[in-house]
């Protein structure tokens, strides 16, 4: 449709890695050493983003372009980023979490707790509430699963461990909330949770957004599922129906393939 190749693959770079990376990485032998020179690199990188993030959202600071984002969002007096590097963010606290948890060595229990608590500070003040959801629900289908699948050993670790943090947590809870009322009755993060069963009763919020949205994509894909549209940027066709005028909308997910 008049695009030429090299906007379209610019258009369409991330398949393009994703594709390149699928290839290479069961080729590549690494060794244990790479491994933890690897996540020891990814580890610094997401705790400067994560320090950063929290500073932008809550308004102590701006550590200029160290942290990289594609916009920013006012809600309920927090500052919400929008990128890329919040997929990391969620990814490395999981892990953190799995290695508070489930590490046989204690030095890196010790190293992993203060990891998690910063990353769980970074992900609570993003507001988004399907990374709430999907980390909640990730760890405990996967503590679930070990507890009741796994070796014997594996599954009393986790039970005595899992038990202790939710002590943990569950003290802190009446603590603050015994300290600061408010919190629980308007406090922001509370009632984003809380908006969640608004939107799914009233049909309302982001969730009305991304299902209208989803409808009209799926009507200007007719019946062209199997290939796709192509990998058409705004700069070339304009669709004034579309978010941005892009058939690559990605709060939608796997559409966004299924588009191109």
């Amino acid at each position: 449709q008049n695009v030429s190749l090299f906007h379209a693959a610019v258009f369409g770079r991330d398949f393009l890695f994703f594709a390149l990376l699928v290839a290479l990485l069961p080729n590549i032998r690494l060794t244990r050493r790479d491994i933890g020179v690897l996540l020891g690199t990814l580890v610094i990188g997401v705790c400067i983003f994560a320090v950063g993030q929290i500073m932008i959202a809550t308004g102590v600071g701006h550590p200029g372009n160290l942290i990289h984002y594609e916009k920013t969002f006012q809600q309920s007096g927090v500052t919400r980023l929008y990128s890329p590097m919040t997929d990391l963010v969620d990814a490395a606290l999981a892990l953190s979490i799995s290695g508070a948890l489930m590490a046989p060595r204690r030095t890196t229990k010790r190293l992993a707790i203060p990891i998690a608590l910063l990353l769980l500070v970074s992900v609570v003040v993003q507001l988004t509430r399907a990374r709430w959801i999907g980390l909640i629900a990730g760890l405990l289908g996967v503590s679930i699963w070990l507890m009741f699948r796994g070796e014997t050993q594996t599954a009393t670790v986790l039970r005595r461990r899992l038990a202790i943090m939710l002590s943990a947590l569950f003290t802190i809870g009446i603590v603050v909330t015994l300290a600061a009322p408010g919190i629980v009755s308007g406090g922001t993060v509370v009632n984003r949770l809380l908006s969640v069963f608004t939107d799914l009763q009233t049909g309302g919020g982001t969730v009305a957004i991304r299902e209208a949205v989803t409808k009209l994509m799926t009507r200007l894909l007719g019946g062209q599922w199997p290939v796709g549209l192509g990998f058409i940027p705004p700069s070339a066709h304009y669709y004034l129906e579309l978010p941005d005028g892009s058939i690559r909308y990605a709060d939608l997910g796997v559409l966004n393939a299924v588009m191109t």
